[in-house]
């Protein structure tokens, strides 16, 4: 039986480590008193720097008390283990027996370590110095169950991933809702499931236990063979299996290797015609049919796919990474039995199973063989060589050069590029051309006229950058690595960094941005009207030319604007923003990433942008009559007077502080609103949401205390957090850091401009809605004289609620989101950018 346990300080990052390992800890031995470590060596055996064996003496002891709190894993009896965080203010001391008396004058750090068995309140570790005790004072120890699970489960919504099954352990990439491999299932709602990072944890309680599906037709080749994918970005490849060993060259991150075996740590591989090795912990290992002839070939072949395929790490089903690929034409480099191929995807080299697609079609072995066929008829031309493949012209008679071929077709020259024929052997003899065949290469640029192939990357870029069709594209494999016009769109949460390269927000998974500019490492786009850039490998690349489905706007029957959302999953769901702009034409779809500037004009929506600071004239009678009126049975009627009364004692506009919590609290009916009192979803985490959130004693309490906290945080111009003091969009405002959906202030806007529209509309455009620049200044007013108040360094926007004139010219009274100045700050007329908003 083994066990570990993790130590992790409350101000120290968490240290992912493997479960059961057996490698030593190191800890700090404590100089104040007892032996010292120049003593430790000379008694017990020195293995390395800080690295020690066999049990300390009972003569080392000193006493000392430490909060913490365990919580731990526990595995079945077939492959038992144990793992437990351990939370402390401080190091923990180590003991010799489970009794506070036989204390040493030695400390353990936070990290993991391996457990031998516990006593009450005490727990036996793996140290540097043997087995010792550490002490859980005042802790509680939470067991968590895990066992071999071999279902899908259907996720409803989108969850973070996480390393272990522990909030601690969150990981940046998240998953979006779709059928998932479950390995490993835990109670309280944990589940290890297959993904493209490898098997990783995640929390859901929403989602659908399903069978998997039974494939007893597939027969793999055999013997497997062991590879890996380094995910360092450079490995040391070492002449042995230790870090003494002398360092032979370096492995790029992403490269696929052959491993012979991995023992205690370190694989052994074949580096240079010699026998090498390199560190496990960088590898990402899995196991590979070998090839065997009768179902094996090697070469590009193209693939028809009718609807989406799962995506597999191995020709097999219980590989499925938890993501899938659109219906298209794939380039595949191999085959493995009848039906499995491997294509190349944003996650690297990945296998489809065609069986999986009704109507699929694959190629033979693509190879090229240049020269010269003799067409003696009228030939009809293809786009590809497939059975379903739509006649797209015809040839007349004549020699036409050919440059590849497989089974069935020939690919040949013609004036709309490159094109496929049906081979007739009798019928077009070979007047010219060779014997040698090579491979197809998988490097490809395709325009309006089709796609030509190329033996290598550089000559495809050469003609990519030649070709004046504004429509034409770049692929790797099919995989778009540039495009003269399109869109990205992201495939995890994403950071998003400004053009001198600081980070500056983020987006999650499926957000679709404009792509200014293409680089071998960056993604220029621009995202709601603002410059930036993306890391190229967290965006998928989406030509126009190929028509996929995207998000747009548009204005329905009633004069709404709806933004059509896309999810990517071959998913929509529309939202209602607002009021439409009167220049669009009802039900005409337009496609922009910047909501301010629907076809070319100005389309800010009033609610999103109006600063935060306004106050609005609705009264708690008003606000719990239009809760009573959307929701009848919310839990939120009659907390009018608590919302009002928040929103005068923090200077917040009332009508957005009531559609935050609409939002959140879905009108007040989730758990947490309803058990915690919790309408903002405080505190509350995407793995574990209702046990991180935060708790209140009343209604009345969780409102007021949310007010200050976003009034003191999000719309403060002294906090890191403020970017104007408004809902906004990604590029500015509250969602910049609030929310990692880019919609997320149109939803707040949405909900303002449903409780405005019941009362008459008599908020919205209330004031002349501006743009007042980073850099200006502005001033407060004494006897009609301005005085100088600060210069602004962001960038905001404000309505203008009066004007005054005076010998130096006409100043407007704006908003302040400063609440020093209580909306009497002045600037010059020149300085206030009216912008056309609805």
């Amino acid at each position: 039986m083994k066990k570990q346990i993790k130590l992790v300080s409350t101000n120290v990052s968490i240290a992912l480590a493997m479960l059961c390992s057996s490698a030593p800890v190191h800890a700090q031995s404590n100089k104040t008193s007892g032996t010292t470590e120049e003593e430790i060596k000379t008694r017990f055996d020195y293995i390395d720097e800080g690295t020690y064996t066999k049990k300390i003496e009972p003569s080392m002891r000193n006493v000392v008390t430490t909060k913490t709190l365990i919580r731990s894993l526990s595995l079945d009896e077939s492959s038992y283990s144990y793992i437990a965080y351990i939370h402390n203010n401080d190091r923990l001391s180590l003991h010799l027996n489970p009794n506070v008396d036989s204390v040493t004058n030695s400390t353990v750090s936070p990290q993991n370590l391996q457990v031998y068995q516990t006593n009450g309140e005490w727990i036996q570790v793996r140290t540097w110095l043997g087995p010792m005790w550490i002490r859980n004072v005042n802790g509680a120890v939470e067991e968590i169950k895990a066992t071999p699970y071999r279902k899908q489960l259907k996720l409803a919504e989108r969850v973070s991933l996480h390393d272990l099954p522990f909030e601690e352990t969150k990981r940046t990439e998240s998953i979006a809702p779709q059928t998932v491999q479950v390995v490993e299932k835990a109670n309280k709602g944990w589940f290890k499931i297959k993904t493209w990072v490898g098997e990783k944890w995640i929390y859901t309680t929403s989602g659908e236990i399903q069978e998997p599906p039974v494939r007893n037709d597939i027969i793999l080749p055999k013997p497997m063979a062991l590879k890996a994918v380094v995910n360092a970005t450079d490995l040391n490849v070492r002449s042995a299996p230790s870090t003494n060993g002398v360092v032979l060259g370096k492995l790029t991150q992403y490269s696929n290797i052959d491993v012979k075996e991995v023992q205690s740590g370190w694989a052994t591989i074949q580096y240079n015609n010699q026998t090498a090795y390199v560190s496990a912990a960088y590898l990402n290992l899995y196991q590979e049919p070998q090839p065997e002839t009768n179902v094996y070939k090697e070469g590009t072949m193209l693939l028809n796919s009718q609807s989406r395929l799962n995506l597999y790490r191995t020709p097999s089903s219980d590989t499925y990474v938890g993501a899938t690929v659109a219906p298209q034409v794939l380039t595949a480099s191999r085959r493995v039995d009848k039906y499995w191929y491997e294509i190349q995807t944003w996650l690297g080299p990945m296998f489809v199973n065609l069986e999986e697609s009704s109507g699929a079609e694959a190629t033979d072995v693509i190879t090229y063989s240049k020269g010269t066929l003799n067409l003696n008829k009228t030939t009809e031309i293809y786009d590809y060589p497939f059975a379903s493949s739509p006649v797209i012209q015809a040839v007349a008679a004549q020699p036409v050069p050919y440059v590849a071929k497989t089974k069935g077709y020939y690919l040949i020259e013609t004036w709309l590029g490159q094109k496929w024929i049906k081979s007739e052997e009798s019928s077009y003899p070979i007047i010219d051309g060779g014997s040698s065949e090579v491979p197809m290469s998988s490097y490809k640029v395709t325009t309006t006229k089709g796609s030509n192939y190329y033996k290598d990357l550089n000559t495809a870029k050469i003609n990519f950058v030649n070709s004046t069709d504004n429509d034409a594209y770049l692929t790797v494999n099919d995989a778009v690595i540039d495009m003269k016009n399109g869109f990205a769109r992201a495939n995890k949460v994403a950071d998003i960094y400004n053009l001198s390269g600081s980070k500056v927000t983020y987006v999650e998974a499926d957000t679709e941005m404009t792509v200014t500019k293409i680089t071998d490492d960056k993604v220029y786009i621009s995202y709601a009207g603002k410059d930036g850039f993306i890391a190229k490998v967290d965006v998928n690349l989406i030509p126009f030319a190929k028509g996929e489905n995207r998000s747009s706007f548009k204005k329905d029957s009633r004069g709404k604007l709806i933004h059509r959302i896309y999810k990517g999953n071959s998913s929509y769901y529309d939202l209602e923003v607002g009021t439409a702009p009167d220049y669009l034409v009802t039900g005409q779809q337009y496609y922009t990433y910047n909501p301010k500037q629907i076809d070319g004009k100005d389309s800010y929506q009033y609610f999103m942008y109006m600063p935060i600071r306004m106050k609005a004239s609705y009264t708690a009678e008003e606000i719990d009559n239009y809760i009573r009126a959307n929701s009848p049975d919310s839990p939120l009627i009659g907390t009018g007077k608590y919302f009002v009364g928040a929103a005068n004692k923090y200077n917040i506009n009332v009508g957005y502080f009531l559609a935050h919590a609409i939002h959140e609290s879905a009108w007040g009916k989730s758990k947490i609103a309803k058990e915690k009192n919790n309408l903002f979803g405080f505190k509350a985490v995407d793995s574990n949401p209702y046990d991180g959130a935060a708790a209140f004693a009343t209604l009345e309490e969780g409102i007021y205390y949310c007010a200050d906290y976003i009034s003191k945080n999000y719309i403060n111009t002294s906090d890191w957090r403020y970017n104007g003091g408004f809902v906004g969009d990604k590029a500015e405002g509250m969602n910049v850091y609030y929310a990692s959906d880019a919609y997320w202030g149109e939803k707040i806007a949405g909900h303002m401009n449903k409780l405005d529209t019941m009362y008459g509309n008599r908020e919205r455009k209330k004031y002349p809605l501006g743009k007042v620049s980073a850099g200006v200044t502005v001033y407060t007013m004494s006897n009609n004289n301005p005085i100088y108040a600060k210069k602004l360094d962001i960038g905001t926007y404000a309505l203008k609620l009066s004007e005054v004139q005076n010998s130096q010219g006409t100043f407007y009274q704006i908003t302040s989101d400063d609440t020093v100045y209580n909306n009497q700050l002045y600037i010059k007329s020149s300085d206030f950018k009216t912008v056309s908003s609805y």
